[in-house]
């Protein structure tokens, strides 16, 4: 997915993404708690309202994704790339495609990332897409977008209206929704849950 099928699908994607301001959020007290806290929140969010589908990418927000058809522009074979490729595919390429400069030295690049970036990684530099998937395995995707990014690259995920965001750095990990009242009731889910924030 790229940035218009993000924000270009929903009227009021300006007021949704205000869940993506520092402004109210949450920090976990425990940054090595994050996958289990997410998987958690996520699952309640979803047992509450129903919130099925989960946009998960690089980069601070939403308003930095590329569009898609730019990033097909600088890469021809990314549709090819992606094509049939299993979760854990998905999100290398997108670690590959979101890193802000290429990597170092001799490398030895798998199938999909050859067929990705063709003849070298220049075109790929910063060119952030997003993911969509489901409230299931929430933690083991927040572990492989962090192991596959590294400590220096931060991601989001945020729910199909972006109206909640949980979002995991070098620094930490956080959460914020875009209304008080959805946000107050993520903290007392915390408070039953034994998760603490700060």
């Amino acid at each position: 997915m790229g940035r218009g099928q993000v924000l270009g699908t929903f009227q009021e994607a300006a007021e949704f993404s205000a869940a993506f301001g520092t402004d109210g959020e949450a920090r976990l007290a425990l940054p090595s708690a994050a996958p289990s806290a997410i998987s958690t929140l996520v699952r309640a969010i979803y047992q509450r309202v129903d919130a099925d589908d989960w946009i998960w990418a690089y980069g601070e927000g939403p308003d930095a994704l590329a569009t898609l058809s730019d990033a097909c522009d600088r890469l021809p074979g990314l549709p090819a790339a992606f094509d049939g490729a299993g979760e854990e595919e998905a999100i290398a390429l997108l670690a590959l495609l979101a890193a802000d400069s290429p990597p170092r030295g001799p490398r030895v690049l798998p199938p999909r990332s050859r067929l990705l970036l063709g003849g070298g990684l220049a075109g790929a530099v910063g060119c952030r897409l997003a993911w969509c998937a489901g409230p299931d395995d929430v933690a083991r995707r927040v572990e492989a977008f962090r192991v596959r990014a590294g400590a220096d690259l931060p991601f989001w995920t945020a729910d199909r209206n972006l109206g909640i965001r949980f979002s995991v750095a070098r620094s930490g990990a956080s959460f914020k929704a875009h209304h008080p009242v959805i946000q107050e009731e993520l903290l007392r889910r915390c408070e039953r849950e034994g998760i603490d924030v700060v």
